[in-house]
């Protein structure tokens, strides 16, 4: 055996031995890494119906509200679904169902007062800023 072909035998070996590496590292990394953007592997995905049916519940009970009769419907809709947005960001929809379903108690009634009100006070300043702007194009 020649010095060549011993050389040619430890390169093949380590060429091989690196490819094994390479794709087990790839193959460990794939199945570190669950595609969020696939609705099965992200636990804060909610399903469409129950985004609208919370959208349409809660703008109904808002609609009768005295204190936001100044809302048109699509605006109350707007709110409706900043509140969920809010509440998707830190509840995963397995909790929401399990833990949040009918009247909310103690720190859940808290928290979605919390969004309720910051979603509110934001379209009364968004409404504020709109009557401002037609007021400046009107020159008043």
């Amino acid at each position: 055996m020649d010095l060549f072909e011993n050389i040619s035998k430890k390169i093949f070996v380590v060429l091989i031995l690196s490819l094994m590496l390479i794709f087990s590292a790839f193959k460990v990394q794939a199945e570190e890494q669950a595609p969020t953007h696939l609705p099965q592997f992200n636990p804060y995905w909610y399903p469409s119906d129950a985004i609208y049916g919370f959208v349409k519940g809660c703008w109904e009970k808002m609609e009768s509200t005295e204190e936001l009769n100044e809302f048109w419907p699509a605006e109350l809709q707007s709110i409706c679904g900043c509140i969920l947005d809010n509440m998707r960001i830190m509840i995963t929809w397995n909790q929401f169902v399990s833990e949040w379903a009918g009247t909310l108690k103690g720190e859940k009634a808290q928290i979605a007062a919390s969004y309720t009100n910051m979603c509110v006070q934001r379209a009364f300043q968004i409404k504020q800023l709109e009557k401002e702007m037609k007021k400046n194009e009107s020159g008043n």
